[in-house]
C-alpha cells in the first residue's frame, strides 16, 4: 500500500514527534477512504526555507541546494534568522518528510464522545482543552467551522496510530530491500 500524505498542524507535529499523540480526529469525508489500519501515513507540516528560496518552490529550492536545510516550525515557532515566512505544510515534499504515521485502529464516533483519556491520546490535558482547540482549528480555515465546530458534533474518524521517525521515501526504499 502506498503511502498517502497527511496535513498536520505545527502544534500536533510537536505533540507527534515527542510522543504525546497517538490520535487524531478528522472529519469523515471520502478522502479517508484509504485509512484503514496498517496503511500508512506521511506527515506533512509547516516548515521554513531560507530566506533565499522567497518565491521559489521547495523543489526549485531543492535542485538548487541539494543540502538545503528547511526548519520545521513544529521545532522553530518563532522564525529562524535567515529563514522566510512560514510555509504551508501541504507544499512540503516527500523528500523532506521525517515522520510516517503507521495506521493500528481507525473508528468512527461524534466528536463530543472523546473522554479524558481520548484527549490524553490527542495531546491534551483535558477533554476541555481539546474542545477549544477543536474550535481553534476549524475557525483558522481547516474546515467550515459552522459544521465541524464542537457544538455541532460532527461524525469524525478516529485514528490511533505509530510514528515513524523516518523519511517516507527512506522508509519505502528500506521495505523494499528487505523484501
Amino acid at each position: 500500500m502506498t503511502p498517502q500524505p497527511i496535513n498536520i498542524s505545527a502544534d500536533d507535529a510537536r505533540k507527534i514527534a515527542a510522543g504525546h499523540k497517538v490520535n487524531i480526529r478528522r472529519i469523515n469525508t471520502g478522502r479517508m477512504r484509504f485509512v484503514v489500519p496498517g496503511a500508512q501515513l506521511w506527515v506533512r507540516e509547516p516548515f521554513y526555507l531560507p530566506v533565499r528560496f522567497d518565491g521559489r518552490s521547495p523543489l526549485q529550492a531543492s535542485s538548487a541546494d541539494p543540502n538545503l536545510d528547511l526548519r520545521f516550525v513544529a521545532h522553530w515557532p518563532d522564525r529562524p534568522a535567515g529563514y522566510g515566512s512560514p510555509r504551508a505544510g501541504r507544499t512540503l515534499p516527500k523528500t523532506f518528510s521525517r515522520m510516517v504515521l503507521r495506521i493500528a485502529l481507525v473508528e468512527e464516533q461524534n466528536l463530543q464522545d472523546i473522554d479524558e483519556q481520548g484527549a490524553l491520546r490527542e495531546g491534551f490535558g483535558s477533554r476541555a482543552s481539546f474542545a477549544r482547540d477543536w474550535d481553534r482549528a476549524q475557525q483558522n480555515g481547516f474546515s467550515k467551522a459552522d459544521i465541524s465546530g464542537w457544538r455541532c458534533n460532527p461524525r469524525v474518524t478516529v485514528i490511533t496510530f505509530t510514528t515513524e521517525h523516518a523519511n517516507v521515501i527512506e522508509l519505502c526504499e528500506r521495505r523494499r530491500e528487505v523484501a
